[in-house]
């Protein structure tokens, strides 16, 4: 037996669980931000989203947009609830072909997408773990890239968490389906 600790696999905690979350939504923006992954991603780029079938997230994009606030763009695209009753923010770069820029807006992103989920007092909280999405096209390249960025240090608040890239098919294989 190997001495190297396997991590727990964190797994969707289906759509009751991120209902639950938004029922708790004192200004009630969140249950109008329920929206089905495929068409949060068919949205945001992503050509082939028919692996995902009934699975729901919050839509940040449209709870910022339905919470008047003034900066456009600095939330994550969607927060999907976990079975361990934790957020996982997902953000969507289907059309990201270069990374370069990537962590100053991802760290006003994270911190804003937090600030907005924590004000729903209830018992979730946020993952130490973020999923970017990347097209099939430019995943290896972009993974390198981020993984030679990741070791050169990151500012701020990404510090705290763990950056992952993936595929739309590696994200739902990750998520999704129970091993």
């Amino acid at each position: 037996m190997s001495g190297k600790c396997r991590r727990e696999k964190k797994i969707f905690g289906g759509n009751e669980m991120i209902e639950e979350f938004a029922a708790h939504d004192e200004n009630k923006i969140f249950p109008k931000c329920l929206q089905l992954i495929a068409n949060i991603i068919k949205n945001e780029g992503e050509n082939d989203q028919s692996i995902f079938t009934h699975e729901k997230a919050i839509n940040l994009d449209k709870a910022e947009f339905l919470g008047k606030n003034t900066e456009n763009d600095c939330t994550v695209d969607f927060v999907i609830a976990l079975k361990s009753r934790e957020l996982l923010l997902v953000d969507a770069k289907y059309k990201v072909t270069n990374p370069v820029n990537l962590f100053p807006d991802l760290e006003k992103k994270i911190a804003h997408s937090a600030d907005l989920l924590l004000s729903c007092d209830n018992s979730f909280h946020i993952s130490h773990e973020i999923a970017l999405l990347f097209s099939c096209n430019n995943y290896e390249t972009i993974r390198r890239q981020l993984r030679r960025r990741s070791n050169e240090g990151r500012p701020g608040i990404l510090k705290k968490f763990s950056i992952t890239p993936y595929t739309t098919i590696g994200f739902y294989s990750e998520y999704f389906v129970a091993s």
